[in-house]
C-alpha cells in the first residue's frame, strides 16, 4: 500500500514552501485529513489481518504523523498496534512455555493476550482453561507438602502467587486461610518458647521483691537481684510494677507515681552474688504515706559491667508488655 503519494499534494493544489508542502491552514486541509483518516484505518486493518508486519505499520503511521495533521488519531492508532503487537508476542511466548512444561509462566503470558487480538484471544483462553486445572493441582500438592514440613510461610507465598494467576479460586483461597491460621499459631508458639528461654537465662535476674519501712515510716520497695555471670556488675537499671490486694495494677513511686517505674543502682555485684535485700526505692515520703501496693514484680532492664560491656535484657520489653496495667495472672 502506498502511503500518502506525492500526487495528493499536487491533486489538492497544496502550495510548497521551502521544499515542504504546508497543509495546515490551507484551503484543502479538511479534504487531506479525510484522505489520511482512511490511510490510518487501512494501516490498522492490515496489521490486524497480519498483511503487514509491526515495523512497516509503525513506519507508515510515522509518515502520516510527519505531515503534522491528525496527531491524536495517529497516536491512538500506534497505541492499538503496540497493544496488539505485545499481545501476539505474549501468545508466542506462552505457547513456547507450554511446550517447555512451564505451566505457571505460560498462563501468565497467555493472560496478556487481549480480546482485540481476535486471531489468538480465543485460543489463549482455551489453553488457559485446559492448563489451569493441572497448575492448580500441582500448586495444592506442593503447598500441602510444605505445610507437612511446617513451612507455612512458603506455602502461603506459593498460594498467593497462584491466586495472582488464578484469581478468586475458592480452593486456593480456602487453603491459604488454613495455612495463615497455622502460621499464626506456629509464630505464637515460637514466640512463647523464645520468651520462656529469655526469662530462664537472665544474666542478672530478680530473686525477690518486697517492702520495708524506715525509722520515719517511709515505705521502700526492695528488689533483690542476682549476678548470673562471671563478670562484676558495676550498675544496673531495674523496672518494677505494683499491685493491690486483689492483684490489680496501681501507680507507685514517690515523686512521679506510675504503673511502671525504673530504678538505677550503682552497686558492685560479684559473680554469683545477690544484692538489694537491704536497700530500695522510696514509695512514700514526707506527708505522703499512701501506698496501695501490696505486691511487686520486677525485671532487670540493663546492666553495665566493670569490663565496659553492657547487657540489654531482651526479655524486658516482653515483660513490660505482658504485665503493665494488667491484673496479675498468678
Amino acid at each position: 500500500m502506498e502511503i500518502i503519494p506525492k500526487s495528493i499534494f499536487v491533486w489538492y493544489n497544496i502550495p510548497k514552501y521551502d521544499g515542504f508542502y504546508r497543509i495546515r491552514g490551507s484551503h484543502k486541509e479538511s479534504e487531506v485529513e479525510a484522505y489520511l483518516k482512511t490511510d490510518i484505518e487501512n494501516v490498522k486493518q492490515d496489521f490486524t489481518k497480519e498483511s503487514i508486519d509491526y515495523n512497516l505499520a509503525v513506519n507508515q503511521l510515522g509518515t502520516i504523523k510527519n505531515i503534522n495533521l491528525l496527531n491524536a488519531e495517529v497516536s491512538a492508532a500506534l497505541s492499538e498496534i503496540n497493544k496488539l503487537n505485545d499481545s501476539r508476542a505474549a501468545f508466542k511466548t506462552g505457547k513456547g512455555l507450554l511446550e517447555a512444561q512451564n505451566i505457571k509462566d505460560a498462563i501468565v503470558e497467555l493472560k496478556k493476550v487481549i480480546e482485540a487480538d481476535e486471531a489468538y484471544y480465543i485460543i489463549a483462553q482455551e489453553l488457559i482453561k485446559d492448563t489451569s486445572a493441572d497448575y492448580k493441582s500441582a500448586i495444592l500438592d506442593e503447598a500441602n507438602k510444605l505445610s507437612s514440613e511446617q513451612k507455612f510461610d512458603e506455602a502461603i507465598k506459593l498460594l498467593g502467587e497462584a491466586l495472582t494467576i488464578i484469581p478468586n479460586d475458592s480452593d486456593l483461597t480456602a487453603k491459604q486461610t488454613v495455612y495463615n491460621k497455622q502460621h499464626e499459631e506456629q509464630l505464637a508458639a515460637q514466640l512463647k518458647e523464645k520468651i520462656a528461654n529469655l526469662k530462664e537465662n537472665q544474666k542478672v535476674s530478680v530473686v525477690t521483691t518486697g517492702t520495708f519501712t524506715d525509722w520515719v515510716d517511709d515505705i521502700f520497695v526492695t528488689i533483690t537481684v542476682k549476678n548470673n555471670t562471671e563478670k562484676v556488675v558495676k550498675k544496673y537499671d531495674v523496672g518494677w510494677m505494683g499491685f493491690d490486694k486483689d492483684g490489680y495494677p496501681v501507680k507507685t513511686g514517690w515523686l512521679s507515681p506510675d504503673f511502671l517505674n525504673v530504678g538505677n543502682s550503682e552497686t558492685n555485684i560479684q559473680p554469683g552474688k545477690t544484692y538489694g535485700a537491704n536497700s530500695g526505692w522510696r514509695l512514700t515520703g514526707g506527708t505522703s504515706k499512701s501506698n496501695d501496693a501490696v505486691k511487686f514484680i520486677a525485671c532487670v532492664k540493663e546492666v553495665e559491667y566493670y569490663d565496659g560491656t553492657k547487657w540489654e535484657n531482651e526479655y524486658y520489653p516482653y515483660w513490660v508488655e505482658a504485665n503493665k496495667e494488667k491484673p496479675l495472672t498468678n
